[in-house]
């Protein structure tokens, strides 16, 4: 019994020690292209004499031209002009664009991170692959953009039009311009933020991927740390690099090293998660990677990944530790805002953090949840109460825009700091709500209009999203 114990241990130990190895390996290995890349970034074009190899028709030139001129901003914004509510554009020009490729609209996600209020927006092709499109945006932002199921990460300015054209094989060809790395050999970008999406593309960073659903199964939080910190390393290594070569701006490197830290704080609390709920505990020290990102910078909700880190700073197992111990409530507004004092009593405590620009987010987030099956009283006590441990100011502004369209501009005053009601009319069991004019809502309105005068149940979904294609295919029977 006691060899069949020790031979137990034994095997335990060699797969830890094999564990162990296969992370210090991905390190290894993360590391070892650091030289690679930078004999790359060695190679590439100095920007002041970038040019786009990719030609265009004389006439589509002029059409670009003709749009960039009706910017309704012509310089890049200031940081302190970072919050600004604008338009941006997207014109677009796709060579070798035929109707019979399978796909005669441009997607984009226009999606408010701030309030997580999701807004797919569509475009037209004309017959010849001219698009334009027309984003509402709050502050500089990372958008996606797609072409059927190629995905393009864009960097827009609000009030800014940003050109660009590129060949349709070239797309197929490299997945939409992945790992390209002379982007200008086959896009072609026009207008004041031309220069900066070519440094973007220019420069790839590294990241854990999909190797993150198999790392996570590791026994050891701290090897997966070690194995995220290589990570940061590098792309450290490879940004001060191109600082200095001075082949990609400053602005770009920003933007990228945010990238990098708000991916990497997103899978290191999604590691938790895991394993919190395989029934591992997890300690309180391994929050303390929370302390190296970028919280108090409202410039990191330019990444991409800004709305998927929030959404896992918001709910982890730290924070879920606020729902419990909320009795003695005597209706839903004082619920929320019991869980929202735990919740700031977890980031203090637990955390050991203080309010951050993030944590305010994650704030206006949860209210725009929550108030939806509140009375109009309920939802300015609870907003009045969170209105205190808000402190930017557009974030304010987003907490009361969220609720002047919820009962009506006419309600909401700001005095001194502090919300009042002007009236206390009762709020309707159901308003009705016109869909804006756009393409996108005139598709949906076509889709619902043979049910006119009948209850209408809809679920969105996405094809990519697993859950809700399994959701979709249980509901059949109710259907």
């Amino acid at each position: 019994m006691n060899v069949i114990l020790f031979n137990a241990h034994l095997l335990k130990a060699k797969i830890n020690r094999f564990l162990f190895y296969l992370l210090y390996i991905v390190f290894v290995f993360h590391i070892s292209i650091v030289k690679s890349e930078i004999n790359a970034y060695k190679k590439s074009v100095d920007p002041k004499e970038q040019s786009s190899k990719i030609k265009i028709p004389v006439e589509i030139s002029a059409w670009m031209d003709g749009e960039l001129s009706k910017a309704s901003r012509k310089r890049l914004l200031t940081k302190e002009q970072f919050f600004t509510r604008y338009l941006a554009k997207v014109v677009g020009y796709i060579q070798g664009y035929r109707s019979d490729l399978g796909f005669k609209t441009v997607n984009i996600d226009a999606t408010n991170v701030l309030t997580n209020d999701h807004r797919p927006l569509i475009a037209d092709i004309d017959s010849i692959g001219r698009f334009v499109c027309s984003i509402p945006m709050n502050y500089p932002q990372k958008i996606t953009i797609s072409f059927d199921k190629k995905f393009m990460s864009l960097y827009l300015e609000p009030g800014q039009v940003l050109a660009l054209s590129f060949k349709w094989d070239d797309c197929v060809r490299t997945d939409a311009f992945r790992d390209v790395k002379d982007p200008a050999n086959l896009l072609l970008f026009k207008g004041p933020l031309a220069k900066i999406n070519y440094d973007l593309f220019s420069f790839e960073l590294k990241t854990i991927g999909y190797t993150h659903y198999w790392i996570k199964e590791t026994k050891k939080p701290a090897q997966y740390l070690v194995v995220m910190d290589s990570i940061l390393r590098v792309n450290e290594t490879l940004m001060q690099q191109a600082l200095k070569e001075g082949r990609i701006s400053k602005k770009a490197i920003e933007i990228q090293k945010n990238e990098s830290l708000m991916q990497n704080g997103y899978y290191l609390i999604d590691y938790a998660i895991a394993k919190e709920e395989a029934g591992d505990q997890i300690s309180p020290n391994y929050y303390q990677m929370l302390h190296r990102l970028p919280l108090n910078d409202p410039s990191s909700a330019i990444s991409s990944w800004y709305s998927a880190f929030i959404n896992r700073f918001e709910a982890n197992p730290i924070m879920y530790k606020a729902y419990r111990n909320i009795s003695g409530c005597k209706n839903a507004s004082e619920i929320f805002i019991k869980i929202q004092n735990n919740k700031d009593l977890q980031l203090k405590n637990e955390f050991k953090l203080s309010s951050s620009f993030a944590y305010e987010v994650t704030k206006i987030r949860r209210f725009v949840l929550d108030i939806k099956g509140l009375s109009k009283n309920e939802a300015y006590a609870y907003y009045a109460k969170m209105f205190e441990g808000i402190k930017n100011p557009f974030l304010r502004q987003e907490g009361l825009r969220v609720l002047k369209s919820n009962f009506g501009a006419e309600t909401t005053h700001v005095v001194d700091g502090k919300i009042s009601i002007s009236s206390d009319k009762p709020r309707p069991k159901w308003t009705p709500r016109l869909l804006p004019k756009t393409k996108d809502a005139d598709i949906f309105s076509k889709l619902i209009a043979p049910y006119k005068g009948k209850y209408l149940f809809v679920d969105f979904w996405g094809v990519s999203c697993g859950p809700c294609r399994w959701g979709i295919e249980e509901k059949k029977s109710d259907r």
